[in-house]
C-alpha cells in the first residue's frame, strides 16, 4: 500500500461570509441605517463591514479604524471621517453635527455610508454625532466592536441594529478547509485549527496554511489528516505562524508587553494575583479587547497559536528578565492546574533548576497530554527520587524497555505511593527481569503493619486480576473484581480501576449496558479526587468507557467520550494514546469505512516502532479488509501477511484480529478458509468465557456460511442472562432469521439504521442474500435494503460542498 499522496495544491481561500449573508446585511442596513457587527477582533468583522458598505467600489463616504488612545480625544473619529470639520475644530457635538449637515447638503449621493472599525475605542462625542446624524437619516453607519465592549449607554445603541458574529464553528472550518485544499478534512484537522485559532477567520487562514506547509497536516488518500507527532513539523509550524498581531491590542506599552509575555510563558494567570502584581488598567483593556479571555478565574491568551508564537520567539534575555521580576511574585498563577509544563519550561529557559514539586507536576501533566519526551526531560537523572512512576509511564509508552528495567530496579518500592503502586506492580510483573522482579515485589508488597499489609495485598490482587482481564472473562473473574471494589482496602483511584476492569469483563460477557455503568462509576471516582490523576489511571478508565459505549451502540455518547479522551482533564490535548484506533472502531460501528480506513492508517503510523497495547496486527487486518473493498486485492494479501506476523499476546486483541482476517479471506473469495478461522476463534473465545467475541465470530460465520450456521449463533445468544447493545441486536436477528421471519428482519433494519448503521447494513445484506420467495420483498423494500447495505454506493464519497459557509443568520 503506497503511503504517498499527491501534494496539496491550495485554491484561494473562500471569503468568511457568503454573498447571501452580505446581501442580508445590506438589506438590514437599508432598513435601519446603522448596523453594528459584534465579533472577534481579527479583522473579519472589518472585512464584512467593508463588504456591506460596498467598499471600495460602493458609495461609502469614509472609513476609520479606531485605535487605543482615541477615546480621550474629543470628536477625533468624526474629524477623520468628514473633511468639513477635520481642520475647523468644533468643540461641541452640536457644532460638529451642523458642520457635517452643511457638508452633506451639496452631495447628491445621500445618505452616504461611513465605516467605523473597533468603534468601542471611539470617543463618546463622535459616537453621539454619528448617532444623531443616523437618526436624521443623514448618514448610514456600519461599525464593528469586539464582544463585551459596549456600555449600556453607548449612543449608537439607540439607532443601530446589533448583529452578533460568533466564532467559526467546526462545520464552517471544515468547509473552508475543503474549499481551500480540495480534500475532505478529517474532523481532527478542523478541531485542531479551531482550537488554535478560537474560530477567528484571519487566524484560521494563517494557522491552516502554516500547518500544511510545515507538514503538521498532510494529505492521506482523499483526506486531510493530522500527521503523526514530529518535533520538526511542530517547530516548522511555529516558525511559520506570523506574529498574529491582529488579535493583540495595538498598545505598545511595557505593561501590555509584560502582560502578554507572562501569560504566554505561564499559560494562564490568576486574575486576582495578576491585578495585584501587574497594571490593572492594562489587564482590563486586554480583556475588553478580547485578546485575553477568562478561563475560570484565570485569563489566558485567546489564541493558543499566539501564545506558542510568543514563547517560541521570546529572546532568552527577556525570559530571564521576566523570571527575575515576576516568578517569585506569582506563586498562585504558577501553581494552577494545567500550567506546570509551561512553567517548568520557563524555569529551565531562565537557567534555574526545577524544584522537585514542579518537576513532578510538570511530568504528570506532560504524560496526561501525551508529551512523554517532555516528561523525561522534567524527571531527568534523579528520576528514581523525583517522579519515578511518571518517568516509567513515559518510557513504557515510548518503548524504551532497557531503561524501564534499569529504573524499576533503582526505585525504592517502599517510597511508592499506594496509587502509584498499581502501575508499578503491573510493570514489575511484565517488564522486570526475573530475580529483580521477585525481590522488588516482595519488598513492595510486605509491611510490618498488618493493616497496611492487607492494603498492599489488595493492590497485588488487583494487578493479578488486571492481567487476567486481558485474556479471559467469566463470572468467577467478575465476582472477584466486584468483591475487591467493595473491600474498603483500595485507594479511590485504584478502586476506580477495579471498576474499569469490571467493565471490561462485563463487556466481554455480552452485557455492555452494565459495562457502561461500571466504567462511568470509575470516571466518577477519579473526578471526585481533588488531586490530578496520573495518566495510567485516567487513560485506562477512559478507554474502558469508550469501548463499553461502542459495544452498547451508544455512538453519540462514545463520540463525546472520545473527545474528552483526546482533550484531556486540563482542557488541553490529552494523551489520546489509542485515539486513532478507538476512532477507527467508532467509525466502523457507524458504517463509515472511509473514515475508519483513514483513522486505521493514522493509528498504524504511530505503531510502526512501538506497540505497547499490541493493537498493530488487528489494525493491519482491518486495513486489509478495507483494501479488498477498494479493489486492491494484491495489497490486501500483503497486508494480511504483515498482520499475521503481529499476533498479540493480549488474547482479546488477537481474536479480534483473527475475525478481521477471516472477513478479509471471505472478501478475497476464500470462504472455506474464513469459516475455518472463525471456528477456531469461537472455540478459543468459548474456552475463556469471552462471549462478545464468540458472538462476533458466530455472526460473521452466519454472514459468510448462511442460515445453516444460525443454530450455533442462537445457542450463544440464548445463553446470555441479560442482553443489551450489540448482543441484543444479534439475539433478535438470530431468532428472526432462524424463524425465516423476513418482515421482522426488515423492521429490525429500519429500527437500527439511525443509531446503529453498521448493524443495519449487515442485517440488510443478509436479508438480500436469503430472501428467496417472490413475495418476501417488494421493490421499494428491496431498494431500501440495498441502500442500507451500501450495494449502490462507492466506498469513498466526497460530501457535496455547501453554498453557505456561515451558519449564523441575521436577527
Amino acid at each position: 500500500m503506497s503511503d504517498a499522496a499527491p501534494p496539496v495544491t491550495p485554491s484561494a481561500w473562500p471569503p468568511p461570509f457568503s454573498p447571501t449573508y452580505v446581501a442580508q446585511a445590506r438589506a438590514l442596513l437599508a432598513r435601519r441605517h446603522a448596523v453594528v457587527f459584534v465579533g472577534p477582533p481579527d479583522g473579519s468583522s472589518n472585512r464584512l463591514a467593508a463588504a456591506v458598505a460596498g467598499a471600495p467600489e460602493g458609495p461609502y463616504w469614509a472609513r476609520h479604524i479606531c485605535r487605543y488612545g482615541e477615546q480621550d480625544d474629543n470628536l477625533f473619529v468624526v474629524r477623520q471621517l468628514f473633511d468639513s470639520i477635520r481642520h475647523s475644530g468644533p468643540t461641541s457635538t452640536g457644532a460638529a453635527v451642523q458642520a457635517i449637515r452643511d457638508q452633506l447638503a451639496g452631495d447628491a449621493l445621500l445618505p452616504p455610508t461611513v465605516i467605523v472599525g473597533n468603534a468601542d475605542l471611539a470617543d463618546r462625542a463622535s459616537a453621539e454625532v454619528l448617532a444623531r446624524l443616523t437618526a436624521e437619516n443623514a448618514i448610514k453607519v456600519v461599525a464593528t466592536v469586539p464582544p463585551g465592549t459596549i456600555a449600556d449607554d453607548w449612543p449608537l445603541l439607540g439607532v443601530a441594529e446589533l448583529v452578533e458574529i460568533p466564532p467559526l464553528d467546526v462545520m464552517t472550518v471544515t468547509e473552508l478547509l475543503r474549499v481551500r485544499y480540495g480534500r475532505e478534512p478529517h474532523r481532527h484537522v478542523a478541531e485542531l485549527i479551531l482550537d488554535q485559532t478560537g474560530g477567528t477567520y484571519e487566524i484560521v487562514r494563517e494557522v491552516a496554511d502554516a500547518a500544511v506547509e510545515a507538514g503538521l497536516v498532510i494529505p492521506l488518500e482523499d483526506s486531510l489528516v493530522v500527521a503523526p507527532p514530529r518535533a520538526e513539523a511542530r517547530n516548522a509550524f511555529e516558525d511559520r505562524v506570523a506574529p498574529l498581531r491582529s488579535v493583540l491590542p495595538p498598545d505598545g506599552s511595557p505593561e501590555m508587553a509584560d502582560l502578554f509575555d507572562l501569560t504566554a510563558l505561564i499559560g494562564e494567570i490568576d486574575l486576582a494575583e495578576a491585578r495585584a502584581v501587574l497594571d490593572r488598567a492594562t489587564i482590563d483593556r486586554a480583556l475588553a479587547h478580547g485578546a485575553l479571555h477568562a478561563r475560570g478565574d484565570g485569563p489566558a491568551l485567546s489564541l493558543p497559536a499566539a501564545a506558542r508564537f510568543l514563547r517560541r520567539t521570546m529572546p532568552q534575555q527577556r525570559r530571564v528578565e521576566l523570571f527575575t521580576t515576576y516568578a517569585a511574585r506569582l506563586p498562585i498563577s504558577t501553581a494552577r492546574p494545567g500550567v506546570a509544563v509551561d512553567v517548568a519550561d520557563w524555569w529551565r529557559a531562565a537557567g534555574h533548576p526545577l524544584p522537585q514539586e514542579l518537576a513532578r507536576r510538570a511530568a504528570r501533566e506532560a504524560n496526561l497530554g501525551g508529551r512523554h519526551r517532555r516528561a523525561l526531560v522534567f524527571t531527568g537523572q534523579d528520576a528514581a527520587r523525583v517522579a519515578p512512576i511518571e518517568r516509567l509511564y513515559a518510557l513504557v509508552e515510548l518503548g524504551d524497555s532497557s531503561e524501564v528495567q534499569a529504573l524499576l530496579s533503582a526505585v525504592d518500592p517502599t517510597t511508592v505511593s499506594e496509587d502509584d503502586l498499581l502501575p508499578y506492580v503491573c510493570w514489575l510483573k511484565g517488564l522486570a527481569p526475573g530475580a529483580a522482579r521477585t525481590r522488588l515485589l516482595d519488598t513492595a508488597l510486605r509491611h510490618e503493619d498488618l493493616g497496611v499489609n492487607r492494603r498492599l495485598a489488595a493492590v497485588k490482587t488487583l494487578a493479578d486480576l488486571f492481567e487476567r482481564v486481558f485474556r479471559e472473562g467469566g463470572n468467577g473473574l467478575e465476582g472477584r473484581l466486584r468483591a475487591l471494589t467493595f473491600s474498603g482496602l483500595l485507594s479511590p483511584l485504584n478502586r476506580a480501576l477495579t471498576f474499569s476492569a469490571l467493565s471490561a469483563v462485563q463487556r466481554h460477557a455480552g452485557r455492555p449496558e452494565v459495562a457502561v455503568r461500571s466504567a462511568r462509576h470509575a470516571l466518577e471516582l477519579i473526578a471526585a479526587e481533588s488531586r490530578l490523576p496520573n495518566a495510567f489511571h485516567l487513560s485506562v478508565a477512559q478507554e474502558s468507557h469508550i469501548l463499553a459505549l461502542i459495544a452498547a451502540i451508544d455512538l453519540d455518547a462514545a463520540d463525546r467520550a472520545l473527545r474528552d479522551y483526546l482533550v484531556g482533564p486540563l482542557g488541553r490535548p490529552g494523551s489520546g494514546r489509542m485515539g486513532a484506533a478507538l476512532l477507527s472502531m467508532l467509525e466502523l460501528a457507524r458504517g463509515d469505512l472511509q473514515q475508519a480506513f483513514v483513522n486505521a492508517r493514522l493509528a498504524l503510523d504511530t505503531l510502526q516502532h512501538h506497540d505497547p497495547h499490541e493493537l498493530r496486527g488487528w489494525i493491519e487486518a482491518l486495513l486489509a479488509q478495507v483494501l479488498v473493498r477498494q479493489g486492491l486485492n494484491g495489497e490486501a494479501v500483503d497486508m494480511l501477511r504483515v498482520s499475521d506476523s503481529h499476533s498479540s499476546r493480549v488474547l482479546q486483541n488477537d481474536l479480534n484480529r483473527r475475525i478481521a482476517v477471516a472477513g478479509t479471506h471471505d472478501e478475497l473469495g476464500d470462504p472455506e478458509r474464513a469459516l475455518k478461522e472463525l471456528a477456531a476463534v469461537r472455540a478459543v473465545a468459548a474456552e475463556h468465557d469471552l462471549r462478545q467475541i464468540e458472538i462476533d465470530a458466530a455472526v460473521l460465520t452466519v454472514r459468510i456460511g448462511g442460515p445453516v450456521h444460525l443454530p450455533a449463533l442462537l445457542e450463544i445468544v440464548d445463553e446470555l442472562e441479560e442482553t443489551s447493545g450489540s448482543p441484543a441486536v444479534w439475539r433478535d436477528f438470530a431468532r428472526a432469521a432462524h424463524a425465516y421471519d423476513i418482515p421482522a428482519l426488515v423492521a429490525q433494519c429500519r429500527a437500527l439504521e439511525g443509531g446503529a448503521p453498521r448493524h443495519a447494513a449487515e442485517i440488510a445484506q443478509y436479508v438480500l442474500d436469503v430472501a428467496r420467495r417472490r413475495n418476501d420483498l417488494d421493490a421499494e423494500t428491496r431498494s431500501h435494503l440495498q441502500q442500507l447495505a451500501g450495494i449502490e454506493a462507492p466506498l469513498v464519497v466526497a460530501p457535496p460542498a455547501r453554498d453557505v459557509l456561515r451558519s449564523q443568520r441575521l436577527r
